[in-house]
């Protein structure tokens, strides 16, 4: 005799195309393949012997018993989901296992955990801070926050934002130029600090800014952006910040931008999941992520 319930991952596969209105979208969330989508929500509909859904454009939209079906489950999924979440809070499941770069971690995580403590105070996250790009499944691990060509990003990845880079200074290199009465790109004839995993950055900047600038005077040169950065606070030269490795600095007024943040470098911090249907636990953060930092 046939089971007379769908598959509860059956289910999560047709409310997270509902919602997110196609399949292409859906697996952001399912970390599923399209081919896979595709077949649980298939095997729904064959289920009930009914279509959920219909072509809209590039997209799916749903029918209207479609329509009555979700409004029905939406809500037990719902429960059932805070129900499993609730007895699990003891065990490691409320555990997520983040790894990303030591750098990024250090000026642009770790200062926000505090704030991740209040909107998610039952989940514990462990940082692994690597520059390796680690295997997820072979270490273990939930989430992996990396920094990537916008060409390079997998479709399966989750943008958090992208990059831009403009130059920074000690605020006082910067009003002592304006006291003088001198262009701020005068401060460009100084010590310019140079990110070594960036050997080319002031050239690219140079060409994005779309102005004829002298960049003839000193260089210096740094192993990572950190350096960088606490270098050109110190007031040692003036650093191509890059967004958000340079967020701190900003906000607490060691640096300014004299010449804006315009301009977009063509990288994206993306986050990545290991293969398989993400747990709720470990969606909570992905949420948080991407919205604490978009």
């Amino acid at each position: 005799m046939a089971d007379p319930l769908p598959s509860f991952a059956a289910l999560q596969a047709f409310i997270a195309v509902a919602h997110r209105g196609g399949v292409r979208r859906a697996t952001e969330v399912l970390n599923l393949s399209e081919a896979a989508v595709s077949h649980r929500i298939k095997t729904l509909e064959q289920h009930l012997g009914q279509r959920l859904f219909e072509k809209d454009g590039r997209g799916l939209r749903l029918t209207d018993l479609g329509q009555r079906y979700l409004g029905m489950i939406a809500g037990p999924m719902d429960e059932l989901r805070r129900a499993s979440d609730t007895i699990a809070a003891p065990r490691k499941a409320r555990h997520v296992t983040v790894t990303l770069p030591p750098t990024l971690a250090g000026l642009w995580l770790i200062p926000a955990l505090q704030d991740f403590e209040r909107a998610l105070p039952d989940i514990s996250l462990h940082l692994v801070t690597t520059t390796q790009c680690l295997d997820l499944e072979r270490h273990d691990i939930d989430l992996a926050i990396r920094y990537m060509l916008e060409d390079a990003v997998p479709d399966h990845a989750r943008v958090v934002f992208s990059e831009t880079a403009f130059p920074v200074c000690n605020p006082e290199q910067c009003e002592r130029c304006t006291k003088a009465g001198e262009p701020v790109d005068t401060l460009l004839r100084g010590r310019l600090l140079v990110n070594d995993i960036h050997p080319d950055e002031w050239d690219w900047w140079s060409a994005a800014y779309g102005k004829t600038v002298d960049l003839t005077g000193e260089r210096r040169r740094f192993d990572a952006s950190h350096m960088t950065l606490e270098a050109a606070a110190q007031g040692y030269g003036m650093a191509l910040g890059r967004r958000p490795m340079v967020d701190p600095f900003l906000s607490s007024g060691r640096l300014v931008a004299p010449f804006g943040q315009a301009f977009e470098t063509g990288y994206r911090y993306v986050i990545l999941t290991r293969s398989g249907e993400i747990r709720s636990v470990t969606q909570s953060v992905i949420d948080w992520i991407t919205t604490r930092f978009a």
